[in-house]
């Protein structure tokens, strides 16, 4: 859906794509720290992604927060179209990096964090520091639904655009 950004992705073609679920859990076969969910373009982040290309003016000059980033595509697509400045979170944000620069998205507009923004007490630290926060593919489990449910509540309340 976004063919104006090249996105380094898990295929077929990769090893890894063959590990069954849960090798990267301990230690196993993937080398990473935990199974490598950034490395696919999941639909939710696509739809999103092709929603922020399309709608620049709505996220221009403003402040992100892509939650759950995964590979970071609506993160870089939201600096493409001129957002002022983007974190990009998730568990694993390796992937993120990689495909900004893939991407030649460089400069401090983009600051990749590997920290939990949603657990309790965390509020301080996004609640009016950014504009927009982008959730795309989060609500796959019920345990990270039930944290995100009432921490995009919070945020909505405090006067942030949440958009998933």
């Amino acid at each position: 859906m976004t063919p104006e950004i090249a996105l380094h992705l898990i295929t077929p073609d990769c090893a890894i794509y063959h590990q069954p679920v849960g090798a990267g859990d301990n230690g196993g076969h993937t080398g990473f720290p935990a199974d490598p969910f950034w490395g696919f373009f999941w639909p939710g982040g696509q739809a999103l992604t092709r929603f922020i290309l399309d709608t620049g003016h709505v996220f221009r000059g403003k402040s992100v927060l892509d939650m759950g980033c995964g590979c970071g595509a609506s993160a870089i697509a939201a600096l493409m179209i001129g957002a002022s400045h983007v974190t990009a979170n998730d568990i694993d944000p390796g992937a993120t990096l990689l495909n900004a620069e893939l991407n030649g998205i460089t400069g401090n507009r983009l600051v990749v964090s590997g920290d939990n923004f949603i657990s309790t007490g965390a509020d301080t630290q996004t609640t009016n520091q950014y504009e927009v926060v982008l959730i795309g593919d989060l609500f796959y489990d019920t345990e990270i639904a039930a944290d995100l449910q009432p921490w995009i509540q919070r945020m909505a309340r405090a006067g942030t655009e949440v958009s998933h």
